[in-house]
């Protein structure tokens, strides 16, 4: 299982039938402690 905190819904023209009436939102990750986790960087 993965903890995550809601950062907004999603809003579509078109879903397939089986996600009518069902709310799609989009989450980020975030640790035990609710911090966000640290990501690494990649230097061009």
């Amino acid at each position: 299982m993965h903890l995550a905190r809601v950062t907004g819904a999603v809003v579509s023209t078109q879903k397939s039938p089986s996600l009518i009436g069902k709310k799609l939102l989009l989450v980020r990750r975030v640790s035990a402690d609710g911090e966000l986790p640290r990501l690494a960087h990649l230097r061009r």
